[in-house]
């Protein structure tokens, strides 16, 4: 089956689009991850497809079967057997840039946009693809190849951090799951630590959360010199020193958390403004993104994930604030019906369609995000502006909302019609700067692909071969190894399926005659050795007895 562009590929009908056009949104994940947290959010751009950030779901374009969507109005899941992507996305480039946790390329970001083509029947993942979407999360390691990597239950992190310091190691720390799939990097050079991603955290915070969420079980060291590759300024504090505030940090943590009996709950603003000169130091460096962040819906625990810092500049913020009265809880996630109408959060409900919009984007009228809280499956909106950047393309748009990581891929509204998808955001020293939107006119166009720069990677199925055949089956066909679907290979024919069992064949019975050969010469041989062991021997007489024999003769 060929498939080049995604007009081919619009035959299935679920979910379609509603009346007017009208879209729904959903949240992807992993089948595979034990964890099952949403990769990103998508929502419904024609019958039968979906549209996400391509940033999210690149390692997936081999292995699409591995994804699957949960629509918010119908709450079914369903399954995904192709995904359409820009050809950078599929670059080595897009690799490393994806691994390392850098951001795509400014000239890429209108293209991080990817298409998701669904289907009601899930496949069964065979231990071998659910390594294959390992591998390719966990790429450049390598596990195949000898390295230091061992399990957390056995060593801790100061002890892994102080053998690589004394070794001198260049390279890259990796902190895994249970299936080796990294969640965070250390960044090392002569073994000192030089900076480290966690998500969304950089450098000296993202070590504090890693130690204080414990995010690993497994880690793998990954010798490499390519520095030019490394995002982030370098850090000019020692291991030791870094994992000692970590630790204090998680101390102070737990008795802040106790304290003000906020891990569940939401906060809202007392004033209009953050006034940071009753402060204590450590809390005015993110008092006011912190502030601004404050929206009633989102959770505190979950604030990290919005900001640039940690769990315990958080909750040390949110102590400083509530003391001088500048902030208030307003309960637990279980959200008054008054928070939730401050807070734009509707119930299952109220839930609508949005429509696709055919206007131009107004970049003066308000515009409001839309997500799912993955828990508890509840609808949220936040209502923000587009900020105006004139060196910004013309193809996204930076806005003011506040989004995590996950919100990647939902839909933007304005006036109650979808005007593109938050895409990325971008996380400065002191808190959250601002985010990014692809435009709708963007995403049609990819979707149409006149141009012909998208790549369509369609689902597998495995067939019973030996471990070292390189075959696969799609549609009834067998292909030699994997392909895009726009750029096919020959399908092996039954005469070439045929010939190559004969080959099978042949082998097998050249191997039968050979051993028999074999085993025919080594009778024999052993045969002739056995019948000269066994030859009487000749005798010889000696020279006094020949002396006797002539005496006798004479």
């Amino acid at each position: 089956m060929e498939l080049g562009h995604l007009g081919d590929f619009l035959a299935v009908t679920i979910p379609k689009l509603g009346a007017g056009g009208s879209s729904a949104i959903g949240l992807i994940y992993d089948r595979c991850s034990p964890e099952q947290q949403p990769l990103a959010g998508c929502f419904v751009i024609d019958d039968g497809l979906v549209v996400s950030v391509a940033s999210s779901l690149a390692p997936y374009k081999c292995n699409p079967q591995a994804l699957k969507i949960v629509l918010l109005n119908s709450k079914v899941e369903y399954a995904v057997k192709a995904i359409t992507l820009h050809q950078y996305f599929t670059s080595p480039e897009a690799n490393r840039s994806w691994q390392s946790g850098s951001p795509p390329p400014p000239k890429t970001r209108v293209y991080d946009c990817s298409f998701l083509h669904l289907d009601n029947q899930f496949q069964t993942l065979s231990p071998s693809q659910i390594e294959s979407v390992s591998e390719a999360l966990r790429f450049p390691l390598d596990l195949n190849n000898e390295g230091f990597r061992g399990n957390f239950c056995d060593i801790d992190l100061p002890l892994v951090l102080q053998t690589l310091n004394s070794a001198q190691r260049d390279g890259i720390l990796y902190l895994c799951d249970d299936m080796m799939r990294p969640i965070a990097q250390i960044f090392c050079l002569k073994g000192k630590v030089v900076t480290a991603q966690y998500k969304n955290l950089w450098n000296e915070m993202a070590i504090y959360q890693i130690v204080e969420k414990d995010v690993a079980t497994k880690f793998a060291f990954h010798p490499s010199t390519t520095q030019g590759t490394w995002p982030h300024a370098l850090l000019n504090r020692s291991s030791d020193t870094l994992l000692l505030e970590a630790y204090r940090r998680l101390d102070e943590l737990q008795r802040i958390r106790s304290g003000l009996a906020a891990g569940i709950s939401t906060f809202a603003r007392k004033t209009e403004s953050c006034n940071t000169s009753d402060l204590a130091d450590e809390a005015k460096p993110f008092a006011a993104a912190l502030f601004q962040a404050l929206d009633e819906v989102t959770p505190a625990d979950h604030l990290w994930m919005v900001l640039g810092c940690d769990d315990y500049t958080v909750y040390r913020t949110l102590f400083e604030l509530s003391r001088s009265g500048q902030i208030i809880a307003v309960g637990s996630t279980e959200i008054s019906s008054a928070a939730a109408d401050s807070a734009n959060l509707e119930s299952d409900e109220d839930i609508i369609d949005f429509v696709l919009s055919e206007k131009e984007l107004d970049e003066n009228c308000p515009i409001t995000s839309v997500s799912i809280e993955p828990q508890s499956m509840r609808l949220l909106k936040k209502v923000g502006a587009i900020v105006a950047d004139p060196g910004a393309a013309t193809t996204y748009k930076n806005h003011n909302i506040h989004l995590p990581l996950s919100a990647a891929g939902f839909p933007i509204l304005q006036n109650g019609e979808i005007i593109g998808m938050h895409s990325r955001s971008k996380t400065g020293q002191l808190g959250l700067e601002t985010s990014q939107m692809l435009t709708l006119d963007v995403i049609l166009a990819l979707k149409d692909d006149k141009t012909a720069i998208m790549k369509t990677y369609e689902m597998i199925a495995e067939i019973a071969e030996p471990a070292s055949e390189k075959t696969i089956t799609v549609n009834g066909e067998i292909y030699s190894p994997l392909r895009t679907l726009d750029q096919p290979t020959t399908p092996l024919t039954a005469t070439a399926s045929a010939g190559k069992s004969a080959r099978k064949f042949l082998a097998t019975i050249a191997w039968f005659i050979g051993g028999y050969l074999l085993v025919l010469a080594i009778s024999n041989l052993a045969g002739f050795i056995s019948g000269l062991n066994n030859q009487p021997s000749t005798n010889i007489d000696t020279p006094t007895k020949v002396n006797e024999q002539s005496k006798q003769g004479k």
